[in-house]
């Protein structure tokens, strides 16, 4: 739903960042639906060597960039779109994440978190009291978390971005958030077009402390 909502949109001839972005199917989808170049990071050294791997097998590599890192720590390259699928309810404090990667957003936000208030509130916060009751049992570390909409929707605003499509999907809110003017993000045109130069030095700066497999990785996407 998220993707559908970014293409009515628009996606053709713009660049795509996403955050979480695990196997990298979000990215490809919108590579497949216009968008000129899209950007995955993820904190799984595994979950990006097959996101490499996968793009290189739908001949898109050339496309599509995977690098090893924490959304919320690292210098994220600017690009016209970014995008956090089921990413937010991943980290116990959401303001640094959001922070970190608003700023990078030239001109569109987009996200899907759970609902935290009405009756799919009430429903969300039981589904993740569950699941994090079953990753206890099973000895698995990590939790989901529920956070205020209504606070990121305000640190988004603040930032210069309005919502403009929002849709539901049981317990997930989906939302689309755009820039108000160019002149909101002065910096947008200038970081757009040398994005793509500086996401070459943040891939080396991100692939120094790992493996020479973990490297391998994040460089194959890189350089097809």
């Amino acid at each position: 739903m998220l993707v559908e909502l970014l293409e009515k949109r628009g996606l053709y001839g713009r660049t795509v960042l996403e955050l979480g972005c695990g196997l990298g199917g979000l990215s490809l989808d919108v590579v497949t639906r216009g968008a000129t170049m899209a950007t995955g990071v993820d904190l799984s050294p595994v979950a990006i060597r097959e996101a490499s791997r996968l793009a290189v097998e739908a001949g898109l590599a050339e496309r599509l960039d995977f690098l090893v890192g924490d959304g919320a720590r690292i210098d994220l390259p600017p690009r016209d779109v970014i995008v956090l699928d089921k990413v937010i309810c991943c980290y116990p404090e959401a303001d640094v994440l959001i922070q970190n990667s608003v700023r990078a957003a030239n001109s569109t936000y987009a996200f899907v978190l759970p609902f935290s208030s009405g009756w799919q509130g009430i429903l969300a916060r039981f589904a993740i009291r569950v699941e994090n009751g079953i990753r206890r049992v099973r000895g698995q570390p990590f939790r989901a978390y529920v956070h205020d909409v209504g606070r990121i929707e305000g640190r988004i605003a603040k930032a210069g971005l309005e919502r403009v499509a929002w849709a539901r999907r049981l317990i997930w809110y989906v939302a689309v958030h755009e820039r108000l003017s160019q002149e909101s993000h002065p910096a947008a045109a200038v970081a757009h077009a040398r994005g793509g130069r500086e996401l070459g030095g943040r891939l080396r700066h991100e692939t120094e402390g790992l493996g020479p497999t973990e490297a391998a990785g994040t460089a194959r996407a890189r350089t097809g």
